[in-house]
């Protein structure tokens, strides 16, 4: 007996090699995480600064399609996210998040266009 995958598996699988052939774009979608991963004061202070807003949709290695969801977010957000992050205090962490809007911007002109 034969094993055949389902389609949705096979894309998904497909989907799931995109981020290793585009290094700098996937270093983008980790770092954006990163920065709203342990936060729920700062991935709240996202949806009160746009009135369409959404919340980031962290990338997950077991849910399908989350990385395409992160970089359309990335993409359609971009200069929300910027801004929004030379706004944040960071105290601690304020050189990475400017070594992140640099990685955006840089993102933005080489990889999103």
């Amino acid at each position: 007996m034969a094993h055949i995958q389902c389609w949705a598996h096979k894309l998904n699988i497909n989907a799931s090699l995109w981020g290793l052939y585009l290094p700098e774009l996937n270093m983008c979608v980790s770092n954006v995480k990163n920065a709203f991963l342990n936060s729920r004061k700062r991935k709240h202070s996202t949806l009160n600064t746009k009135k369409n807003a959404k919340l980031f949709p962290s990338h997950v290695m077991t849910r399908w399609y989350s990385w395409f969801h992160s970089v359309e977010y990335i993409a359609e957000y971009l200069e929300d996210l910027i801004e929004f992050l030379t706004g944040v205090d960071s105290g601690v962490s304020a050189e990475y998040f400017t070594n992140l809007i640099e990685q955006l911007r840089a993102c933005n002109h080489s990889v999103l266009c």
